[in-house]
């Protein structure tokens, strides 16, 4: 209910809730926004905000309209917090920048399975097979069955043409 009042208020309304007090509005305000299609500055700061759930947000609304923040995103690879390492190793993967396969390569080296599985799923988007076979006997069950999906993409991703990786 709390996401469908926020989708109802105008983009600029939501620019301006990026600013406020309260952590849980700046989240949703930047989830609104990716869902509106932006704009995309204030996201482009809130990726920087303090609290991590905004820098997730803001992370995903900037993949979902594909623009890629560059250093603002790379820096959120190695964030305190692991759901903002993995939703991260998410936006890497949709929006593939260079340098991507070198930062998810390091997040299946992760300590937290939930990183390493979105990073091995986004190596799957990027067609990085060598990367997953080297991680295919991970001893965390929900990382190795990730690895294989994404083995799978890449073999979907190699049969179409004009696909590729992001060397990095």
């Amino acid at each position: 209910a709390r996401v469908a009042g926020f989708l109802r208020l105008r983009p600029d309304a939501l620019d301006a809730a990026l600013t406020d007090p309260d952590a849980e509005t700046r989240a949703w305000s930047a989830h609104a926004l990716g869902r509106l299609g932006g704009p995309v500055e204030p996201l482009m700061i809130a990726i920087g905000d303090d609290a991590p759930a905004v820098r997730r947000h803001a992370a995903a609304a900037l993949a979902r309209l594909g623009v890629d923040p560059g250093p603002p995103l790379e820096a959120l690879a190695a964030d305190d917090d692991a759901e903002t390492r993995a939703a991260a190793m998410r936006a890497l993967g949709v929006l593939k920048p260079a340098g991507a396969a070198a930062l998810l390569r390091a997040g299946l080296g992760e300590e937290n399975p939930g990183v390493r599985s979105t990073a091995a799923i986004a190596l799957g988007h990027l067609g990085e097979r060598a990367a997953l076979q080297a991680h295919g006997r991970d001893p965390h069950p929900e990382v190795r069955a990730n690895v294989q999906r994404a083995l799978d993409a890449c073999d979907e991703t190699r049969d179409q043409p004009n696909q590729g990786s992001a060397e990095g």
